[in-house]
């Protein structure tokens, strides 16, 4: 089943396209028809005493936008290698900057600050980033590990709150499920705790964009 022209890209994200549906086009889509709609709750201060915040389908899509303008200006001219790496506190930053790159065309590779700096290199050289993403409480972190490769951006992400309250416009996503139903969106790698972490040999070349194809709502 495929979009019919004049329609939004975006349409494919609706339910009748189940297991066709690249993952930007359901936030997107959602975004559209259920713009309340819980995406995730998020903790209103590094203590969860402090209670939680929910972040709706409309502002999530408006995160990853911002964030996907903020990747194409911060990266533009760094595309000869199209895989990047993230590394940050535990937050929503992470699906964030995954549903950007997959929005502009990149790779992602999540690499953990607990870490040893050389099996964390060793990840970046496997896979060829080409820029570093961080969070601020990252950022010695992360230029510690550029020192290794002077070669690869590294670049602070945007902030939480930045993304949460952002009126970002639309960042538009025209490719299809058929276009890009074969590509990788994010590689995995073992945690390295009983040696070398390397590339997951199930998913060598990362994720196929294929959206919860098989998930049933409770």
């Amino acid at each position: 089943m495929t979009v019919s022209k004049g329609v939004e890209p975006w349409a494919e994200g609706a339910e009748k396209y189940r297991g066709q549906r690249l993952l930007p086009h359901v936030i997107d889509y959602y975004a559209h028809h259920e713009p309340d709609r819980v995406f995730a709750a998020i903790s209103e201060s590094e203590s969860i005493a402090n209670g939680f915040r929910d972040v709706s389908m409309k502002t999530m899509a408006t995160a990853v936008d911002h964030m996907a303008w903020w990747l194409e200006r911060t990266l533009r001219g760094s595309k000869k290698r199209r895989t990047l790496a993230y590394v940050g506190a535990a937050d929503l930053r992470y699906a964030i900057v995954l549903l950007a790159a997959i929005k502009c065309g990149w790779r992602t590779i999540f690499i953990s600050p607990r870490n040893p700096a050389i099996l964390n290199l060793g990840l970046l050289q496997q896979v060829d980033v080409s820029a570093l993403l961080y969070a601020d409480v990252l950022r010695s972190m992360a230029k510690s590990l550029q020192k290794f490769d002077p070669s690869m951006s590294c670049k602070q992400v945007p902030s939480m709150a930045d993304l949460i309250k952002s009126q970002a416009p639309p960042y538009r996503f025209e490719a299809s499920w058929h276009d890009l139903k074969d590509d990788k969106c994010l590689i995995l790698h073992s945690s390295g705790s009983t040696g070398t972490a390397m590339i997951s040999p199930k998913f060598a070349a990362g994720l196929h964009l294929i959206n919860i194809a098989k998930y049933r709502s409770a």
